[in-house]
This record gives structure tokens, sequence and C-alpha cells, in this order.
């Protein structure tokens, strides 16, 4: 999952209750499954192969 925002965003997982920890230096992270379609559905991330 890549973020595409310019500032910090923290983001508590919908379903695995993760808490993500995204920033300009920290852009990509694995995401649970479940959690990255809630995720998806924002202009904040895009899927990444």
């Amino acid at each position: 999952m890549a973020y595409l925002g310019k500032n910090a965003l923290r983001v508590r997982g919908t379903y695995s209750g993760r808490l993500y920890a995204f920033s300009p230096a920290k852009k990509v992270y694995w995401v649970d499954l479940d959690d990255s379609r809630v995720m998806l559905r924002t202009r904040y991330f895009r899927r990444v192969a």
C-alpha cells in the first residue's frame, strides 16, 4: 500500500486493529488485505505491486 499524502498520517486498520504510520519518509507499507480494501476507498492510498 502506498500513501499519496504529503503529511504524516496514522491509520488504525478497520479489521486487524493494527496501527499504520505513514509519513513522507515512509510511504509504503505492507497492509493486511482486509484493511487495504477499506483504505483503497479513499484518495490517499493506492495498491503497489
